[in-house]
């Protein structure tokens, strides 16, 4: 019915600021369980660890891992990672969290047309509110100005001035930094695309750049 997102998901660690792939080598990083996050970070040269995040809080005080990847208004911030260590932030935007609003076929059938009119104009809806939340001060200005119109008041307009603020140093990567990044995962793209079937990533792709 819509689509959300969670925001672009960073890294930070408690080691050392991480500007080029050889910054994260051996770095002990905590990601998502999912093979095709564990075979990227095993490229770029760290050693990546699958664990609940429930866990991880814990594992990051503790020292048992060194870093983790997170968007950052809806999980940085919140959970205030500089506390437990992060104090390295590095804004990539390697990979974007979606939200799927959605409903089983079956149940969408039995609801009379009017009714899955005003559901999908409802999805629609609390997608574009959910997604200004998600960037709100990590865009152009966008979300903030769409929030301020509902009247929805945001406490931290700039999230990497507040960050900053906290003691976190924050690298911010230019779009050659990035390339170094890309070019060094490139087998890791070329194995998945296989995997999932290249159709569908080359569709992604130029959904992409119509997007941009």
């Amino acid at each position: 019915m819509a689509w959300g997102e969670n925001g672009y998901r960073q890294l930070t660690n408690s080691k050392r600021p991480v500007r080029t792939p050889e910054d994260l080598a051996g770095l002990k990083i905590r990601v998502v369980g999912a093979p095709i996050f564990i075979d990227t970070f095993r490229a770029l040269g760290a050693n990546p660890t699958s664990m609940n995040f429930s866990e991880t809080l814990t594992a990051l005080q503790q020292g048992v891992i060194e870093g983790q990847e997170n968007p950052i208004v809806g999980v940085i911030i919140p959970y205030k990672l500089w506390e437990l260590g992060q104090r390295y932030l590095t804004v990539w935007n390697y990979v974007i969290d979606p939200l799927v609003f959605a409903a089983s076929a079956q149940t969408w059938r039995t609801f009379p047309p009017e009714v899955q009119k005003a559901i999908q104009e409802a999805a629609l809806e609390a997608a574009r509110y959910q997604k200004a939340l998600a960037r709100a001060g990590m865009d152009d200005g966008s979300a903030l100005k769409y929030l301020s119109s509902i009247g929805v008041k945001v406490e931290i307009t700039d999230p990497i001035a507040y960050l900053r603020n906290q003691g976190v140093q924050v690298t911010l990567l230019s779009p050659l930094e990035i390339g170094r990044f890309r070019d060094r995962v490139a087998g890791v793209v070329q194995r998945w695309a296989r995997e999932i079937g290249s159709t569908l990533v080359v569709q992604a792709e130029a959904d992409k750049k119509r997007a941009r």
